[in-house]
């Protein structure tokens, strides 16, 4: 089974807010591996490698990440595609929201992002 929510565009980063859809999953067993796909076109607005932002797949606290779910957009005024792949694991069955977050990291947090998509498939 695999649940999914897009956003088709280009929008300007706001780093330390959500500026993609939630992805909101029900019905999770509790041990349940949650294999998340973030896939989206992103561009910082020179190519300075102090220009960028940081991004992370967060949830609401019903699932812990297994693997990395962190990532960086840094140095690059050009459109670049990004995918990360992610495993998470239930912690308490029933509900989990899964989002993207932006944030400055060491960055002057500005981008823009173009067509997003996160992907949620059920193991």
């Amino acid at each position: 089974m695999a649940n999914f929510v897009s956003k088709t565009g280009v929008w300007n980063i706001e780093a330390g807010q959500q500026n993609t859809p939630t992805l909101h999953l029900t019905g999770l067993d509790t041990n349940q591996v949650i294999k998340l796909t973030c896939q989206f076109s992103a561009r910082t607005m020179t190519d300075d490698l102090g220009d960028g932002f940081e991004y992370s797949i967060e949830n609401s606290g019903g699932a812990s990440s297994l693997t990395p779910a962190r990532g960086i957009v840094q140095g690059s005024d050009s459109w670049q595609l990004y995918t990360h792949v992610a495993l998470f694991e239930v912690q308490s069955g029933g509900k989990v929201d899964f989002s993207l977050i932006t944030d400055t990291g060491s960055m002057n947090g500005k981008g823009a992002m173009m067509n997003f998509l996160l992907l949620a498939e059920m193991a």
